[in-house]
């Protein structure tokens, strides 16, 4: 490994044995090379990586097929027991989780945020009500900048949130799949902080319509095109800070949608008009 390890200088991460040597709290490090685990020691089962660091730079690299399968235990691919980190330019591709705790990360403590990340994992999950914290960032809150999420989801008996933590020009694409009755809480939603200036699109399929749930704890000029299904009682942002909008042709006559002052019902039609987006408020610049 190159560098020494200061932001000007950073560690430069150039195999998959630097990777796991990512241990100095204090220090920056960059990824130099794209990780393929089915090229390691990892590649028959990933064990948690630790990333003890202050920041940790992917330079539009990426860490690809990761694999971890442990039906009654926790499965967290990455570690950081460490205070503030920021992860940056960063993709993680081609993850299987499958346990009864599954996230792509866990930290212990602090906050942690990232920017310019593209995630792409599925996740099979055989937790209870007492277990899963969340699917990407276990523990502690994370917030999200100008990333990409694609993450596919089976779970069964509760209903889990993605992140403990705010969204800010993002996108995420969801496919969940999920039998449960009830939220882990109930003060617990898919995000429990700001969805700001991002979308949301996939699906979101319940078997049980007696479940009801929020999706948003709070919406800011964002919007919703997923297809929605099986739920009872539906609440998709709890505030508004600024006008949003769901497409509400993506949803289940089944579903009822609780209202929320500026928070639009729209049609399909409607949501990809940009002169009627403005007229309601919404931030739009461009053609639709």
């Amino acid at each position: 490994m190159t560098g020494t390890g200061t932001q000007a200088d950073p560690y430069i991460i150039q195999n998959f044995d630097d990777l796991l040597n990512v241990k100095y709290s204090g220090a920056y490090y960059r990824l130099g090379v794209d990780i393929d685990a089915n090229n390691t020691s990892y590649a028959n089962g990933w064990k948690t990586v630790t990333l003890n660091c202050s920041n940790f730079d992917g330079d539009g690299h990426t860490i690809r097929n990761i694999v971890m399968e442990s039906q009654d235990s926790t499965v967290v691919p990455f570690y950081n027991g460490y205070g503030n980190s920021n992860f940056q330019n960063l993709n993680i591709e081609n993850v299987y989780l499958l346990g009864r705790n599954p996230s792509l990360f866990s930290f212990t403590n602090y906050y942690h945020k990232f920017t310019n990340c593209k995630f792409s994992l599925r996740i099979f999950s055989t937790s209870t009500n007492s277990d899963n914290d969340s699917f990407l960032i276990a523990n502690q809150q994370s917030d999200f900048y100008s990333s990409s999420v694609l993450l596919e989801v089976d779970e069964k008996n509760t209903f889990h949130r993605i992140l403990n933590g705010s969204v800010y020009d993002s996108q995420f694409k969801l496919i969940i799949r999920t039998n449960a009755s009830s939220m882990k809480s109930t003060s617990n939603k898919l995000f429990d902080s700001n969805f700001n200036g991002s979308y949301l699109l996939g699906s979101i399929t319940c078997s049980n319509n007696t479940l009801k749930t929020a999706f948003f704890n709070s919406m800011s000029n964002s919007y919703m095109a997923a297809n929605v299904s099986g739920f009872g009682t539906i609440t998709p942002a709890t505030t508004i800070l600024l006008p949003s909008f769901y497409d509400n042709d993506l949803v289940d006559s089944a579903s009822a949608i609780s209202s929320v002052s500026d928070l639009h019902p729209l049609t399909t039609a409607q949501c990809k008009d940009a002169a009627y987006l403005k007229s309601i408020g919404f931030a739009v610049e461009g053609s639709d």
